[in-house]
């Protein structure tokens, strides 16, 4: 029986564009300012952000770098989506501790939620990290795997491991162990046979969104992920509820992945046969 993970938060997101420059507190023409990249962008880059910084305003939505590129017609470039997550490292933060965006889009869905909802939702959302918008889903599921393996049973799975169990071949995992590496969450080291190991300070990827995803498809062909599966089934009842709405999503306790389509209020697809929605989690 698979589960879908819950993490029952959303928000929106924005910042500033000033004449090809991204500015996180610094100088205009800085290469870095407080650990995060400042200066000219290139037009591809300037694309992918404006693109993002409109989504982010938008009902529950958390459009990836990764989404953002495939809706713009971009080849898969991890340079490219790296820069830029590094340049929404101030948009990301703001993103999440701004309760007016918040307010409407409680109102755009509906929803009733006192005060204090409202603040303990936007304190657990203060601990999003810039890895749910940098990662794509199959970076996130590597995660995953390699966490819940050390953690159950004391090791490191090795990279041949990891891709039968997210279903790719290994050239397709090698980059992912890498932009983990990049992240944070992982270190190279001579000591295991993977020639990874979990870095020093791998926890806190597990605060806030942690490694999950929750990918939503429209009819329209838009993709992008939101806060938790309660939030697809908000989409697919009530903002789109007129149409077909696809969720991507992979169970909390493995890597195995699940498939849901709704159309007009109805469950027509499902994979596997009976996927559990949980309300909750951290």
């Amino acid at each position: 029986m698979a589960h879908i993970k819950n993490l029952n938060l959303f928000t929106p997101c924005d910042e500033y564009l000033n004449s090809g420059m991204l500015v996180h507190g610094g100088h205009q023409g800085d290469a870095v300012e407080g650990g995060f990249m400042v200066g000219r962008m290139d037009h591809a880059e300037r694309q992918v952000i404006e693109y993002l910084l409109a989504e982010w305003q938008k009902p529950l939505r958390l459009t990836t770098v990764a989404q953002g590129m495939v809706a713009l017609g971009l080849a898969e470039d991890r340079e490219l989506r790296w820069r830029i997550g590094q340049r929404l490292r101030s948009p990301w933060r703001r993103s999440v501790q701004d309760p007016q965006r918040f307010e409407r889009f409680r109102t755009a869905l509906g929803l009733a939620l006192d005060q204090a909802r409202v603040e303990q939702l936007l304190q657990q959302a203060r601990e999003w990290g810039l890895a749910s918008i940098v990662l794509d889903e199959d970076e996130k599921l590597v995660a995953r795997y390699v966490l819940r393996t050390r953690e159950r049973e004391g090791r490191f799975p090795s990279l041949e491991e990891t891709a039968r169990a997210i279903g790719q071949c290994l050239e397709q995992v090698e980059p992912r162990f890498e932009m983990l590496v990049r992240v944070g969450f992982l270190a190279t080291t001579d000591s295991s046979p993977a020639g990874y190991r979990l870095a020093r300070r791998y926890r806190r990827f597990l605060k806030g969104l942690g490694f999950f995803f929750h990918t939503v498809t429209l009819a329209s062909g838009e993709r992008f992920n939101v806060p938790c599966a309660i939030d697809y089934l908000l989409l697919a009842s009530r903002l789109h509820s007129e149409e077909t709405v696809s969720l991507d999503d992979a169970c909390a306790h493995c890597v195995n992945r699940i498939h849901l389509v709704i159309t007009h209020g109805q469950v027509i697809e499902a994979s596997p046969e009976a996927p559990l929605v949980y309300r909750g989690g951290t």
